[in-house]
């Protein structure tokens, strides 16, 4: 897990030389839809209503900033 932790670190890094940092900062939040997907599969963890419409709401407001970034 480190090691892929790492490479994908270093790419996201690197991401940052090719396009704009508006554009790159949200696909950060990805993070949480794979968080979510391995809870539940490794750990069988089920989301919650409070848990899922956070995450809703940080995804939307990506979506909207990349959207009509100026």
């Amino acid at each position: 897990m480190g090691v892929s932790g790492g490479i994908s670190n270093y790419l996201f890094t690197a991401a940052f030389r090719f396009a704009d940092v508006s554009t790159i900062a949200p696909l950060e939040y990805t993070v949480l839809i794979w968080a979510a997907l391995l809870g539940f599969f490794i750990f069988g963890e089920i989301p919650t209503v409070i848990m899922i419409s956070g995450a809703a709401l940080i995804i939307v407001s990506g979506i909207a900033n990349l959207r009509y970034r100026t």
